[in-house]
């Protein structure tokens, strides 16, 4: 078969594997916002056996292991392996002269403190906010990571600018 040519049927069997993972991934999210963890949980692992697991993915999957306490080695895990992705997609971005997404180390931001590495939290907080702080999701995304680092007044600030920019609460876990 030549270079770059796909078989027949596989871009058919492709979009079938995404929607499936998409349709997993959607109930795993939904299963959190519901605090049903453990649903959670299975939802995302029958969608990574499609290979499609992104950053946000593993970070849902982390936080279900999160919530569930006495999780913390399987959290830690996916966590992990939700900063080893987003790096890997800031850089994949970087090459190929994309645009900056400030929500991936907004996001990976927020991960950081529960994995015990408060500098590179704030080291990524500071990258997302220099390059979309008016964007909601990175506003969010800095309450949490705020809220985490003990930063408790600058967390609602930023929580607050995020409300007035579109974030909804409603549904959202805390612990």
């Amino acid at each position: 078969m030549a270079s770059g040519t796909r078989q027949i049927g596989s871009d058919a069997q492709d979009a079938v594997k995404f929607v499936f993972h998409q349709f997993c991934a959607t109930a795993g999210v939904h299963a959190g916002n519901s605090r049903r963890f453990s649903e959670t949980i299975d939802a995302y692992n029958q969608a990574f056996q499609f290979g499609l697991a992104d950053y946000e993915a593993w970070i849902n999957i982390g936080d279900a292991y999160f919530f569930l306490r006495n999780r913390s080695d399987q959290s830690n895990r996916a966590y992990a392996e939700a900063v080893r992705l987003g790096r890997e997609e800031i850089v994949s971005r970087s090459r190929a002269g994309g645009s900056i997404n400030a929500t991936i180390p907004a996001n990976l931001a927020a991960v950081f403190p529960k994995l015990g590495l408060p500098d590179s939290a704030r080291v990524y907080l500071d990258r997302a906010l220099a390059t979309g702080g008016q964007n909601y999701i990175v506003q969010y995304c800095a309450a949490l990571t705020r809220w985490q680092l003990d930063q408790r007044d600058e967390a609602i600030q930023w929580l607050e600018k995020s409300v007035q920019r579109g974030t909804r609460l409603r549904g959202y876990a805390t612990r």
